[in-house]
This record gives C-alpha cells, sequence and structure tokens, in this order.
C-alpha cells in the first residue's frame, strides 16, 4: 500500500514505573518537535499530559500512554488503541514513538516485528529517535529493513535479561547479608539507610537513598503494632486459632490493618482500604520472619526472565515456570530459600514462640496445600461485576459445593460482621444479564436499523461539530465532585485517628486531595470553547466501527458456548450489576432473597460508590439499610416489570434472578 497523505500524526508514550518522572514529558516534548519538522499536525501539548496522568487515561486528543506497564506487554491498554486507532483512521499518516523499546520489549523480537509491519503495510511512516520506518507495498522486497527492525528489537528484549540478571544478583547477596531487598517495611518496622560509617538515616515509605558504600535495614519503630504481631502469635499457637479466627478477633476489637488509610486499585477503581483484617493479611504477618531477626528471601519465583537457582544464582525458566504458555508463580525448595541473620536490633518475638505458630499454620492449612487455584475466565464472567449494594463492595465468586455463586464481599472478609449473607446464583445471573443484552440489541431495531441511527448522527455530528471542551469541561466537573465528596470523607476520617501517626498519614493524603482540588478548578477556569476538528472518517465507515460491538454482543449472547468471549465483551461494555437484598422465609428459615437491582454499561453513574463511601467507612455503619439496601436507588419487587427474568429452576433460596413466582424480579 502506498504511503499516507501527509496529514495528522499520533505519538506513543511509554514509561516502566512512575519513578521516571520526566521520562514521558521528554519523550513528548521529542515527539511535537519531529512532527513539526515533518509539518504533521499533532493535537497534543505537555498540559495534555498533565491531564492523563492526573486522571489515569491511557487515550486523550493525539496521545496515547501506558505508565507505570513494562513493555514486555504486548496487551497494554495504550498500545492497544495506539495501534487501532492508527490502522483505521485514514488521515494518520505519521506516528511518533520515541525509542523502538518504547513500542515494545518483547521476550520474542519477532512479534514486535509483525506489530511493525502491520502498520506499515497500511500506508503509515513509524518515526523513533534511532530511525523511520517508511510505508510499505505488498509483494515489495524489505529484507535488509526488517533484519534492521529485528536487531532493534532483539536488542531492546536483551536488555530486560540483563537487568533480571543484575537485580537478581544484587538481592541475593544483599539477603545472604542479612540486608532488606526492596519494598515497604513490615507491619511496625522502618527501613532505614546506612551508610559505611555506621550512620542511619530513617526512609519514609516510596523513598529511596542512594549513597556510595550504602545498603537499607529494617528496624523495629512502632511498638504498639509489634505488640499486636506477637499477640497474634500467642493466638496462633497458644489458643490454635486459624487466621480467619485471628482476623475477625482484630476487627472486633477496632485494630487497623497494616494498610488502613492506603488508596487502592481494584479493576481500574481507586479506593481507601477500610481498615479491617483478611485472613490473608494475617497469614502474610505470621509467615513473616522479620519478628524473630531474619531475612527470608526466594521463597516464590515470579519473574519472567531469570528466577533464583538451586546455586543461589540466576536461572532460566523451566517448564515447570510455565502452564499453559503463561509464567506462574512457584514457591521455591526450602533448600533453595536463603535466610539470615539481621543486624542491628533484637527479635521483638521469641524464636519458639515464631515456630510454635508455623506449625500450628502448616497443620492448619495441610488439607488445601497444594492444590491449584487455577484461573478460568469462562468460570465466572462476571467476577468483579457484580455488587451489593447494601454496602458499596463487589460480591466474589466462589463454588457452594457444585453451584457457582457470587456472594458479598464485604461478608466475607468479615465474617458476618459488616454485612449479611447475601447470595446469588452465578449462572442465573449469567444467564439473566445476556437476555438483558440481547433483549436491548433487539429492541434497536436489528442491525440494518442501528446503522441507518448510527450514520444520521454521524452526519449530524460531521454537520455540527462538537465542542472539543464542553466533554472535557463535563469530565473535569465530575472529576471536581468526586474530590470534593472525597476530600469530605479524608477530613471526617482525621477526626478518627487514634494517634499522631494516623493522623499524619490521613492528614497527608488530605493535603494531597486539597492540592489536586485546587489544580482541578484552575483548569476549569482556563478552558475556552473552541471547535473541535473535523473528523477525515466517513460516516459510514464510523457507523461500521460502532457496529461492531453490536455484532459481538449478538455473536455471544447467542453462543452459549463462548464463555471466554463474555468477559471480554462485558468490560468492553463497562457492565455492572447492582443487587439489593432484604430478609425473607423459607418456611420457618430466615433467608436472604433478591428484591431488586440496577444494570449499569458505559459512562452510567454508579448508584453507589464501589466499596461503600471510598472504603472510608466503618462497618457498624453499613448494616442500617440491611433490609432494604439503598432506599430510593433500587426499583422494589412490585414496580419492577412483570417479565420473567430468567426460566424457574433449582428452588434453592438465592437462584433470585430465575425465580418469577416470587416476584423477585429487576
Amino acid at each position: 500500500m502506498a504511503g499516507r497523505k501527509l496529514n495528522e500524526g499520533l505519538a506513543y508514550l511509554r514509561r516502566s514505573t512512575g519513578k521516571q518522572e520526566a521520562s514521558v514529558h521528554n519523550q513528548l516534548i521529542w515527539a511535537i518537535e519531529e512532527a513539526r519538522r515533518y509539518g504533521v499536525r499533532l493535537d497534543a501539548t505537555p498540559q495534555d499530559l498533565d491531564y492523563m496522568l492526573a486522571h489515569g487515561l491511557s487515550q486523550y486528543k493525539e496521545l496515547f500512554l501506558d505508565d507505570g506497564i513494562t513493555g514486555s506487554d504486548l496487551e497494554r491498554p495504550g498500545f492497544v488503541a495506539f495501534k487501532g486507532t492508527a490502522i483505521a483512521r485514514r488521515e494518520i499518516s505519521h506516528l511518533f514513538i520515541h525509542m523502538p523499546d518504547r513500542f515494545a520489549r518483547p521476550e520474542q523480537a519477532s512479534k514486535a516485528v509483525v506489530m511493525e509491519q502491520d502498520l506499515l503495510y497500511s500506508g503509515i511512516t513509524v518515526v523513533f529517535s534511532t530511525r523511520v520506518s517508511q510505508p510499505r507495498q505488498r509483494g515489495g522486497s524489505y529484507f535488509g529493513e526488517d533484519m534492521n527492525i529485528l536487531y532493534s528489537y532483539t536488542e531492546s528484549g536483551e536488555f530486560l535479561n540483563k537487568l533480571a540478571i543484575r537485580v537478581l544478583e544484587s538481592q541475593i547477596q544483599l539477603a545472604k547479608k542479612g540486608h532488606w531487598t526492596g519494598g515497604r517495611a513490615p507491619y511496625g518496622f522502618v527501613r532505614v539507610r546506612v551508610d559505611a560509617d555506621g550512620t542511619e538515616t530513617e526512609m519514609a515509605d516510596r523513598t529511596s537513598i542512594r549513597r556510595p558504600g550504602s545498603h537499607t535495614e529494617i528496624r523495629p519503630k512502632d511498638q504498639a503494632k509489634l505488640k499486636v504481631w506477637v499477640m497474634m502469635l500467642h493466638w496462633c499457637r497458644d489458643k490454635n486459632w486459624g487466621v480467619k479466627r485471628i482476623a475477625l478477633e482484630l476487627n472486633l476489637m477496632g485494630i487497623p490493618s497494616p494498610d488502613a488509610g492506603r488508596t487502592r486499585t481494584e479493576v481500574g477503581r481507586k479506593h481507601l482500604v477500610s481498615g479491617h483484617w483478611t485472613p490473608s493479611t494475617v497469614r502474610a504477618i505470621l509467615r513473616n520472619m522479620a519478628i524473630v531477626a531474619l531475612k527470608q528471601y526466594g521463597v516464590q519465583s515470579e519473574g519472567k526472565h531469570r528466577r533464583l537457582g538451586s546455586d543461589a544464582r540466576p536461572r532460566l525458566l523451566e517448564e515447570g515456570d510455565e502452564a499453559g504458555g503463561v509464567v506462574r508463580v512457584v514457591n521455591n525448595p526450602a533448600d533453595i530459600v536463603i535466610k539470615s541473620p539481621m543486624q542491628g536490633f533484637a527479635p521483638p518475638a521469641a524464636p519458639d514462640l515464631f515456630d510454635g505458630a508455623q506449625a500450628v499454620l502448616d497443620a492448619r492449612g495441610r488439607s488445601q496445600r497444594g492444590i491449584a487455584k487455577t484461573r478460568d475466565p469462562g468460570k465466572y464472567p462476571l467476577s468483579t461485576r457484580v455488587y451489593d449494594m447494601a454496602c458499596g463492595y463487589p460480591m466474589w465468586a466462589r463454588t457452594c459445593g457444585e453451584r457457582r455463586v457470587y456472594t458479598c464481599g464485604m461478608y466475607i472478609n468479615t465474617a458476618g460482621r459488616c454485612c449479611d449473607h447475601n447470595n446469588i446464583d452465578a449462572e442465573a445471573t449469567l444467564e439473566f444479564v445476556m437476555k438483558v443484552l440481547r433483549q436491548r440489541a433487539s429492541m434497536a431495531g436489528g442491525r440494518e436499523r442501528l446503522h441507518e441511527r448510527l450514520l444520521e448522527l454521524a452526519r449530524v455530528r460531521r454537520e455540527k461539530p462538537l465542542d472539543q471542551f464542553e466533554s472535557e469541561r463535563l469530565t473535569l466537573e465530575r472529576r471536581l465532585a468526586d474530590l470534593e465528596r472525597d476530600l469530605e470523607f479524608t477530613k471526617a476520617n482525621l477526626g478518627r485517628a487514634k494517634d499522631d501517626d494516623e493522623y499524619d498519614a490521613v492528614s497527608s493524603q488530605y493535603r494531597g486531595a486539597k492540592a489536586e482540588l485546587v489544580r482541578v478548578r484552575e483548569q476549569l477556569a482556563k478552558i475556552a470553547p473552541a471547535a473541535r476538528p473535523e473528523q477525515a472518517q466517513s460516516p459510514e465507515a464510523e457507523a461500521e466501527l460502532a457496529l461492531a460491538l453490536f455484532d459481538s454482543i449478538e455473536q455471544v449472547a447467542q453462543n452459549p458456548e463462548a464463555r471466554a468471549e463474555i468477559r471480554q465483551l462485558i468490560q468492553r461494555l463497562n457492565l455492572n450489576l447492582w443487587l439489593n437484598f432484604s430478609a425473607g422465609k423459607k418456611g420457618t428459615r430466615d433467608v436472604r432473597v433478591l428484591t431488586g437491582g440496577l444494570l449499569t454499561t458505559g459512562n452510567d453513574p454508579y448508584p453507589v460508590q464501589p466499596y461503600g463511601d471510598s472504603g472510608l467507612g466503618h462497618g457498624d455503619d453499613r448494616r442500617a439499610n440491611r433490609d432494604g439496601g439503598i432506599k430510593g436507588v433500587s426499583p422494589s419487587a412490585a414496580d419492577a416489570t412483570k417479565t420473567s427474568s430468567a426460566k424457574s429452576v433449582d428452588p434453592a433460596e438465592d437462584v433470585s434472578l430465575c425465580k418469577a413466582h416470587r416476584g423477585e424480579r429487576i
């Protein structure tokens, strides 16, 4: 295919970690200069990049970004959107990528070569700072160019192998000396930088100190937390308590978990950690040997390029390190694990106490040890997409006997203290969702009618171009509202702080949120109306592109065997199911029954905040509406449609979506 007419360009930026603060900005400045030199229009500014970083966007205007994602991941969201947009939009003539290693650092260089060739055969010029790849025509001979491209990506991939060896060798040497090998300090400890003369400097979280001849160690700091740790060991050894029982007791005592007050991202949504202890957190702390001043390294291996070998040296990956072509985490044999005494502090717990607790954990977990927890995307397609509106928590996928169900995550997490046993049949829920999708597609009048409507909308938009800043203004206003709400929650949390450390942690979050609020308000004030350039893509092409989603809905909904594709479809639609439950009776037995719910897609506003109050609410406050869910949000059963949601099946009380005769409809 001949090269496209000189017109517009796209820029792709990537950095592997957030510590590379100036990296993406330098890449963008280079791309802007190159676009100017080639005479190509590139709708991107440093302010646009700041906006993307602040809002976690992977695509904005003519910019595509993957922030904190390795180049070996060839399914990065910004990268995938970048390639798809470049090929689909015929007005795009140039792509600007600072270096080939920003494009990809593949384990197999041939994969990156094929992806670049796809762009070239589409008539696109790919501009790197080190080379320029010109458009190609089918049937031409490009052996020399292909060898140059292959070498370029081979060199990029080899960098990761060399880096893995250097990092692993360095960590092995540090571990043998009892030094800290990286990561946050354990519960109750703090990291310190020890200079060659023995001077110690305390290090805050997410900071690093580099001095010649120095290294990092840990020291006990918070005695209250260390006493909690020792108490947990006594409960385990002396009372034979398991991790679930210990987590429940800690929550009843009101002791915050290690991550309380921190921000966590799950399924792309940020929320504050509630502070509830979970069994996995308890287990990790009980197994941590730092409490007896021992450094343990190499318990598990998860690297993609090199792993710890039996001779305490980096090794290549073996057959047992992969499953189905995917690299997996493996537990190393005990004789490979490095154990060394830590220097500079006395052990907060006695070795016999720690060993006794390990014996109890080993005995209690013997029945489940070695059972693989495989992930099958077709088993629970709606996982992380079903929510309990009473608490805002996602309903976790699990197996009850031979039945697949979704159960309130808050209920499981707190052993029933903070929510009710709200349960729903997974297969009935999936059947209901797929029927809704097919119904909505049918109500649109079929593919032909939908094509006509999309074509009409595309032509209207072409005649009356949308204000490019209107969308940005609405986004900023929504962001401003979220920040104002989060700021109020954080302010309320300041009053709940039990000591100076907690107050300082929450206070830091409050100052950060307030600064972000001021920045967003300033951005809103600067926005000025401007017309969006007319798209070169034809209305017919735009309509066909939009119909691709309709076609995938029809295909997946009609084929019950396409369970693996359902998950991808749900993610593209951003479909979420929000359910309400209330108390009911089955004979003389108290049960929880479904009373209604909402199904949201796309940019629909959520009826409740995921995880409830951004994770700041206390468990005891979450049961206020347990018998009626969120009032005024979910339709009641009496007001719901009279159409049966699914066929009648098993009479278990929580197969609610397929129990038409009980009035439980959505």
